[in-house]
């Protein structure tokens, strides 16, 4: 399924962009034009209004952010000197470490296999909140593995 991303300037739309995948609410990207916000989803149409000089939000993943979505968590020892935790996300269960190297460290990021109904595996690795917003907002597999595509390229 494509979204068709409906790019407003000053109350009118200036042009309309076919994406293979959704973007979280909030979110804002850069295009031709310039800088827009997704601000609304309308079946396969998403709104987006241009905004000035705004930047690209990024804010780092922690364990706090993470715990805040309530996904499943199951302790794990990915060897004998680390320790993880697997969040059950609702599209893949992707994994961070809490102790690394025997020392205690922060959660950054998450990282797995995205796996499909037809057994092939994409290493994906989320580094942000607004990452990880648009990752589970997607269902479909084709517009999983063209974001995954996209987030590691």
């Amino acid at each position: 399924m494509k979204y068709q991303y409906q790019l407003i300037d000053n109350g009118g739309i200036c042009t309309e962009w076919d994406v293979p995948f959704k973007m979280a609410i909030g979110s804002t990207f850069e295009h031709e034009f310039g800088t827009y916000r997704v601000d609304e989803y309308k079946g396969e149409h998403v709104l987006c209004e241009r905004v000035e000089n705004a930047p690209q939000e990024k804010t780092p993943l922690t364990r706090e952010i993470l715990e805040s979505y309530g996904f499943k968590q199951n302790f794990t020892t990915p060897d004998h000197d680390d320790r993880g935790i697997e969040f059950s996300l609702p599209n893949a269960v992707l994994e961070g470490l809490y102790i690394c190297n025997n020392e205690p460290c922060e959660i950054e990021m998450i990282e797995g296999e995205y796996c499909t109904d037809d057994g092939d595996e994409h290493h994906v690795c989320i580094e942000t909140k607004e990452q990880l917003d648009a990752f589970i907002a997607l269902e479909e597999e084709k517009e999983i593995i063209e974001f995954i595509n996209n987030l590691m390229n």
